[in-house]
């Protein structure tokens, strides 16, 4: 579990990186921020790579955008099994709601709005991750979990290839193809990456996957005794 009376290095400042930012501020975490890119000069809170990659070993947790690659030329390298990104912070916060995270090449969107349009008729539902959407930086964010019966996650095989502390009630890879190989570098890869989903599957939850997929990936699929 996240201990948020640790130190906190956000490596990125997009939209992840500020939702992190406003919830760590509302937890009174302490947190640091680093961007390769921007320029940071009126953001509280930031620090600059010098520093930082000489106080490495002050930093607990180190929350970077799922987009950047940590390889073994990355000065984050040393320091990979403390990274999260900003879905692992949902498992401090959820209590009784289903989970259900969608993987895929294509179709991600498409399936979330599907399940989101159905479920949501009987169930207070909502749809984030990938998607574009974040709920941690809400204020009185326990009140609005609450409400909610499902939250729909769309995962891509950044996120996945990350993720550390949420756990799925439902996982669901809609179909795969080659993509993203710049990051992956080849496709084996990519296609272990979208296996990953199962990783952060509940004991008692449930893998789906289409027919053609796992003919030809089930040696990639785990089976419970």
């Amino acid at each position: 579990m996240i201990d948020l009376s640790k130190k906190f290095l956000i490596y990125g400042f997009g939209i992840s990186g500020k939702s992190i930012s406003r919830y760590l501020h509302n937890k009174n975490s302490y947190y640091k921020i680093y961007d390769d890119n921007l320029v940071l000069s009126n953001i509280k809170n930031v620090i600059k790579k010098n520093t930082l990659i000489k106080n490495l070993k002050n930093f607990d947790y180190f929350v970077v955008s799922p987009s950047i690659k940590i390889n073994k030329k990355h000065f984050l390298f040393p320091v990979k099994n403390k990274i999260l990104i900003d879905l692992d912070f949902l498992s401090l916060e959820l209590k009784n709601q289903t989970i259900i995270g969608v993987t895929g090449t294509e179709g991600k969107s498409t399936t979330c709005q599907y399940l989101f349009q159905n479920l949501s008729k009987k169930y207070k539902s909502t749809i984030i991750g990938n998607f574009g959407n974040t709920i941690l930086e809400k204020k009185n964010i326990h009140s609005y979990l609450k409400n909610l019966k499902i939250i729909i996650i769309e995962l891509s095989s950044y996120q996945l290839d990350k993720i550390k502390y949420l756990k799925l009630d439902h996982a669901l890879i809609t179909n795969i193809s080659p993509d993203h190989l710049n990051y992956h570098e080849n496709y084996n890869n990519y296609i272990k990456s979208k296996f990953t989903i199962q990783s952060i599957l509940k004991k008692s939850g449930f893998f789906y996957i289409r027919y053609e997929d796992f003919c030809s990936y089930n040696h990639l699929i785990k089976f419970e005794n």
